[in-house]
């Protein structure tokens, strides 16, 4: 099971609020203190969690702006193609390629869009 960037950081959160501690021994029972090596470990737990998100999320706004990047760089091909075919007078072609630039500029827009959005 992959857990969401959501539940990674809920986690964090809940490592943040642990402390431990341990039981000494003294004659009237009272007295703990904590345990200072396994809360600096919970600690880096927490943070370590909250790095892994920073770097998924950063892999994941690259993918979608390298998605963005060649369907606006697709549009591009489709319009040139489109003005070289109304020059040479085949406007049902120019029609073509147009209709396929306005899909794949509304697709890179679609992808920016995603980038604000959770998984």
């Amino acid at each position: 099971m992959t857990h969401t960037n959501e539940d990674l950081l809920a986690l964090a959160d809940r490592l943040d609020k642990i402390e431990i501690y341990s039981v000494r021994e003294h004659p009237s029972g009272l007295g703990t203190r904590p345990i200072e090596a396994a809360n600096n470990d919970v600690c880096e737990a927490a943070a370590a969690l909250r790095v892994l998100v920073a770097e998924r999320q950063a892999i994941r706004d690259q993918a979608l702006d390298d998605a963005a990047q060649a369907a606006s760089n697709r549009a591009a091909y489709f319009r040139d193609a489109a003005e070289i075919a109304s020059e040479a007078g085949f406007h049902a072609l120019r029609a073509f390629h147009a209709m396929r630039e306005l899909c794949l500029v509304e697709i890179a827009a679609a992808i920016r869009a995603m980038k604000g959005k959770p998984e």
